[in-house]
């Protein structure tokens, strides 16, 4: 099975894909991960990843939420509790965000009032007290987890995890409830929200939310050019309490 698009699929995706019952769409050229977009025999576009490494071979029950609930979004604030714990390791991660962060910003085509309040929030994060040794999973939203009923049975797709401050996980959550509330009930998103609040102080919550921002669109920037300043303006507008 062959992508639409010029880049050339891994020979186990496609296999995992037609086994599945999955059309590949495209795969995602750059920051993905390694994954491809899909689609089901009904036309439901989804993404599929593969892991190389027998040993995370492993069948899971369950299927990913398609609408957050309250009670769902209870377990994954509880979940993303449990990374407060001593990873082992260190990781200047605030340093690094803001590097990264900034880097984005430079190479990346946004309209001024955007990059105005990111920077802002990346200026009001320079002074953020952000732990380093924490368990960040880093794509941390309901989309990763899977429920048997109104259950999260899994966590899923921790190729980036690492140490670092777990509060961006609780943040993960939230950005994805602001940016698309069609996918969480209002209950889900103002638990998650009210979750943030207590657990992050402002600077931290600030530049959390624009480095988030910011890695979306540097990814989207390389898959679509065309239509990065726009999502960048809709991010904005629907985080800006966040950032200011």
């Amino acid at each position: 099975m062959s992508p639409t698009g010029d880049t050339e699929v891994d020979t186990r995706v496609s296999a995992v894909a037609d086994e599945l019952g999955l059309a590949i769409i495209r795969p995602f050229t750059s920051g993905m991960f390694g994954a491809v977009l899909v689609a089901t025999a009904d036309g439901q576009e989804q993404v599929l990843k593969t892991a190389a490494d027998p040993a995370l071979e492993r069948v899971w029950a369950g299927e990913v939420p398609q609408r957050l609930t309250a009670g769902q979004a209870a377990q994954l604030v509880t979940l993303a509790g449990r990374h407060n714990t001593d990873s082992g390791q260190r990781r200047p991660w605030r340093d690094d965000a803001i590097r990264a962060a900034r880097r984005w910003l430079a190479e990346t085509s946004i309209d001024a009032a955007s990059a105005a309040v990111l920077v802002a929030a990346l200026d009001h994060g320079e002074g953020a007290d952000l732990l380093d040794h924490t368990v960040v999973h880093g794509d941390f939203h309901h989309g990763n987890s899977l429920i048997e009923d109104d259950e999260i049975v899994a966590v899923i797709d921790w190729d980036i995890a690492g140490p670092g401050d777990w509060r961006f996980d609780l943040v993960m959550l939230a950005f994805g409830c602001a940016v698309r509330p069609q996918t969480c009930e209002p209950a889900a998103a103002e638990l998650v929200t009210e979750a943030v609040r207590s657990e992050c102080p402002s600077e931290v919550a600030a530049l959390m939310m624009a480095c988030q921002v910011l890695r979306m669109i540097s990814m989207l920037a390389v898959r679509s050019p065309a239509t990065a300043a726009r999502a960048c303006s809709r991010m904005v507008a629907a985080l800006h309490s966040w950032m200011v």
